[in-house]
């Protein structure tokens, strides 16, 4: 029996590819270098300094790269973020019924709470566990972990919904069960290959999970 729900931001809770593809590639053309969309995808779970190192190798240079990306996301966040259909009438369903809510991003604090204010997420969400909370980020199971524990639920209660195979990794890893969540991927097939439990194609899909 189900009885918590922790969700992923970008391309779960809100659709940020485009915000993403954009700040990537300005901070990236000021260094002289064209990313490609692929190239973009293959980073794309990864937290903002260590996507940068996917380029320029160099860890302080990243650091300094992740710093003016997250500056030039922000910025990105009015215009080219978008809330997905349904997604806020399905969090405002789960969270009247008394079931406990929680994010897990790799997300630093001050853009994953922008972003659920933004689109007024953040009311849903008992628990917000973000890029600073601990030492490893997903596939890690250590920030569902300490969701789970947050929310005083055990991990085979609580499941894990994500758009990147990372999250359905560490969801297995934490012993919880997962939701693939299909109307947010940049990625369908590696999605499908991580093996979720559920692929669901819509938000308003997950209310049946819960007995509705």
């Amino acid at each position: 029996m189900l009885a918590a729900a922790l969700f992923d931001i970008d391309g779960t809770l809100v659709d940020t590819t485009a915000a993403i593809r954009e700040a990537v590639t300005q901070v990236l053309q000021e260094e002289g270098i064209t990313p490609t969309w692929e190239e973009i995808k293959a980073g794309w779970s990864l937290r903002a300094a260590d996507r940068m190192e996917l380029w320029v190798r160099d860890r302080s240079r990243a650091e300094d790269l992740a710093a003016r990306y997250l500056e030039r996301y922000l910025a990105l966040q009015d215009s080219l973020i978008r809330p997905y259909p349904g997604m806020a009438e399905t969090l405002g369903r789960l969270a009247a019924r008394g079931i406990p809510l929680g994010v897990v991003t790799s997300k630093r604090r001050v853009s994953a709470l922008r972003t659920l204010v933004a689109f007024d997420l953040e009311r849903f969400f008992r628990v917000v566990v973000t890029e600073e909370d601990v030492p490893a980020p997903k596939p890690d199971p250590g920030p569902l972990l300490l969701a789970a524990a947050r929310l005083e639920v055990s991990p085979p209660q609580a499941v894990m919904v994500g758009d990147g195979e990372v999250d359905i990794h560490a969801g297995k890893a934490a012993g919880m069960p997962t939701v693939g969540a299909l109307w947010g991927t940049v990625d369908p097939a590696a999605l499908r290959a991580a093996g979720p439990t559920w692929l669901l194609r819509t938000p308003t899909d997950l209310i049946v999970l819960f007995g509705d």
